[in-house]
């Protein structure tokens, strides 16, 4: 059945060490590949980690190790840019068996199938179970959301402009009035003398 992996688990498992067969393994999700050479450090031929789970890791986790398991390819390890399952594209690998845990029960994923807590599942109903115990958020506040913001914006974007073009008008004012209106005593720039009133002729 091979060993469990958690998040305890390194993520370089054993490799099962046969004939000069090199072991090829890939991500399910971020698409690195390494290759698990007998008596060598494992080499990096694809790096991946650009692209990251877009659920809950661990029911992204599970997902994947549960489409690796319908295709009849086998979990060997956990992808140390991304943390997601490694699939054996080619040579041999020690399989292994990956526990997802959850507020209630835990999935096992073995080569030989999806238990929860010790009974078997078929496989839509090991994924039926993570989508339950991992629900996707609602999409209508998203969309809701996504619809008002520029509903709002049309809305705002004119009013703002006359805010604006209030706030210039009164500014406007307010200097023109200041550079007319006649000094004061005790006001600044007052220097004491008293300007002549000019005669203005009648009509």
């Amino acid at each position: 059945m091979g060993r469990r992996l958690t998040h305890h688990t390194p993520l370089r498992p054993r490799r099962v060490m046969g004939p000069a067969m090199e072991t090829i393994v890939s991500c399910a999700n971020c698409f690195r590949r390494e290759r698990w050479p007998a008596s060598a450090p494992v080499e990096v031929l694809q790096p991946g980690g650009g692209r990251q789970p877009s659920q809950v890791p661990q029911k992204a986790r599970g997902l994947n190790a549960l489409k690796a398991l319908e295709e009849g390819r086998a979990v060997v390890g956990i992808c140390s840019a991304c943390g997601q399952p490694l699939v054996l594209e080619s040579g041999e690998a020690e399989p292994q068996t990956l526990e997802i845990p959850a507020p209630v029960g835990t999935l096992r994923i073995t080569p030989e199938g999806a238990f929860l807590d010790r009974q078997p599942l078929d496989i839509e109903g090991a994924r039926a179970w993570l989508e339950e115990q991992y629900p996707a958020p609602p999409m209508g506040g998203v969309l809701e959301g996504a619809v008002r913001l520029p509903f709002f914006a049309v809305l705002l974007g004119p009013l703002a402009l006359w805010v604006l073009a209030v706030i210039l008008v009164v500014a406007r004012i307010v200097t023109i009035a200041q550079g007319i209106a006649p000094e004061v005593e005790g006001a600044p720039g007052f220097d004491g003398r008293v300007q002549p009133v000019k005669n203005i002729p009648e009509d």
